[in-house]
């Protein structure tokens, strides 16, 4: 109703793309976050959840651009480094250098709290036996299920980058099945099952 009475709004054109993402309308919603970014290229939200559009269609350049730009806003965003590293490790040619791109991103992050095993994990510093035995540790029962699914995801995308589809298959699945709700990780997984071949 806003946008009939302003239809240049930012905030009303934020909200309804913030709606049609949270529906995963994402093309819908990259239209409006485009809108929104014309008028206010810093709107550090807009930016920020078009970049997660971009991973969660796949556009994996577009991806890289609003996180690297996202991340210049707010440099402390582990979520985001790890978005930008898995859009990185998608992109032909650009695979090489992600873990690098990453070091430089978490440098001075304390990487013992989570999601620092996560990113720990991404950089090569931990296995991923050891990322899920630093997770099993997690005596919170519904916080350990996210974490699990969470690092999931990531360890999928790994195995993905080695050329391990069958493990990349079964852990994608995994967080999609236990991963909370509507979390960018629980969607990304659910995006690569349908797009990874068998």
């Amino acid at each position: 109703k806003s946008l009939e009475l302003a239809p240049e709004d930012v905030d009303a054109v934020y909200n309804r793309a913030y709606a049609y993402f949270l529906q995963g309308t994402y093309a819908s919603a990259i239209e409006d976050f485009n809108s929104v970014l014309k008028t206010t290229p810093e709107h550090q939200n807009a930016l920020e959840l078009r970049g997660v559009s971009y991973v969660l269609t796949g556009l994996w350049p577009q991806a890289m651009a609003d996180l690297k730009k996202s991340l210049s806003l707010d440099p402390n965003d582990a979520v985001r480094m790890l978005l930008l590293y898995v859009a990185q490790t998608r992109t032909p040619g650009l695979a090489a250098g992600a873990r690098k791109a990453l070091r430089k991103y978490s440098h001075g992050l304390n990487l013992a709290s989570w999601p620092g095993p996560a990113l720990s994990f991404c950089l090569g510093k931990l296995t991923e036996s050891a990322l899920f035995a630093e997770i099993a540790k997690e005596t919170d029962a519904t916080e350990r299920a996210k974490r699990t699914a969470f690092a999931s995801f990531y360890a999928a995308e790994q195995n993905l980058a080695q050329g391990k589809r069958a493990e990349a298959r079964r852990l994608f699945a995994k967080a999609a099945k236990i991963g909370e709700r509507d979390s960018v990780e629980q969607r990304a997984a659910e995006n690569a099952l349908k797009r990874l071949p068998r």
